[in-house]
């Protein structure tokens, strides 16, 4: 399968995660958990499987690792508040950090700044973060580029309604499962690369105001950001 090559058509998966964001949360920040099943896809026919353990999320197909994120501590974080973490896509190594930038929109003023997800590596770069919409954060946007509006939405994803304040629910929306759509042009590269991001949680550290209110409450949790002895 050539993973960089235009899908060719536009398509919309229902993804039913196996695991709450409690679970996960447990799984990953908890040393000695082998291999937990997050989730089961289907992409250009190929059958993907998602699984955590300790500080890593991976998408795999078969015995092959297509996509794996590393939260384990880096050099590159110096100071409070840095978080640079390792993200390998099919055999490409790739660096994923937090971005904010000034967000013009309608909406801005409740939002505050756009936060979002740099995914970056020799010759490719994306950046990964909610599109406000009629409701501030209802909807995921993995766009090519370094910035925020470079480039068009190539996959969007609504992520699971758990702990997310949403004025409404899409169709097949659900506490356990996202939706996944991918333009013609996505790659099924790009595909895995949205369901490792989704499924590891990391759409919580970028969210708007519903669920940034939820997190100080403590409905939803701060995965990513778990470190030994926390």
């Amino acid at each position: 399968m050539d993973w960089w090559a235009p899908l060719g058509d536009a398509g919309e998966l229902r993804v039913v995660q196996l695991l709450d964001d409690g679970a996960k949360e447990r799984l990953i920040g908890t040393e000695g958990h082998a291999g937990v099943l997050a989730a089961t896809l289907t992409v250009g026919g190929q059958g993907l499987s998602v699984t955590g353990r300790y500080k890593h999320m991976a998408v795999s197909s078969g015995d092959d690792v297509v996509a794996e994120v590393d939260f384990r501590p880096t050099p590159q974080e110096t100071k409070f508040g840095d978080w640079v973490k390792p993200l390998h896509l099919v055999g490409k190594a790739l660096v994923v950090t937090h971005g904010k930038v000034k967000d013009t929109g309608r909406r801005a003023r409740l939002r505050g700044g756009l936060r979002y997800l740099s995914i970056q590596g020799p010759g490719r770069s994306w950046v990964w973060h909610f599109d406000g919409g009629v409701v501030a954060g209802r909807r995921l946007v993995l766009c090519r580029g370094a910035l925020p509006g470079e480039g068009e939405p190539v996959v969007t994803t609504v992520p699971a309604s758990a702990g997310r304040g949403l004025g409404h629910v899409e169709r097949h929306q659900a506490v356990d499962a996202h939706i996944t759509r991918w333009q013609p042009a996505a790659t099924a590269a790009e595909l895995a690369l949205v369901e490792l991001l989704t499924l590891a949680g990391l759409h919580h550290d970028i969210d708007h105001i519903p669920s940034l209110i939820a997190k100080e409450f403590g409905w939803v949790p701060r995965l990513a950001k778990v470190e030994p002895g926390e």
